[in-house]
């Protein structure tokens, strides 16, 4: 990364720039450790709360996709059984 303004000019690698936009961040987006734990907490409560509201369709989800996965699943194994097969066969057949 460089940055060159009027006569000053920064040069640095990807680690020292990480350092650098981190420490600015830092003290951009400074928050009062107290508060920031406090929103923490209010986040995940707001996230079990909306979990529990939402938990017999979240479930019927979850349940829906795992149907999907295992019919995938099942599906490339007969997939596969058929490839192994074929080649087996016809290596049979060359020899």
């Amino acid at each position: 990364f460089t940055f060159i303004h009027n006569d000053i000019q920064l040069s640095t690698n990807s680690s020292q720039y990480r350092t650098i936009m981190d420490i600015v961040n830092n003290l951009l987006l400074y928050v009062e450790p107290k508060k920031e734990g406090a929103n923490n907490k209010l986040r995940k409560l707001r996230l079990k709360i909306q979990l529990a509201n939402n938990l017999p369709v979240l479930q019927k989800n979850i349940r829906h996709l795992l149907e999907r996965v295992r019919s995938t699943l099942a599906e490339l194994r007969r997939l596969e059984r058929e490839i192994y097969y074929f080649s087996r066969t016809n290596n049979n057949n060359l020899a």
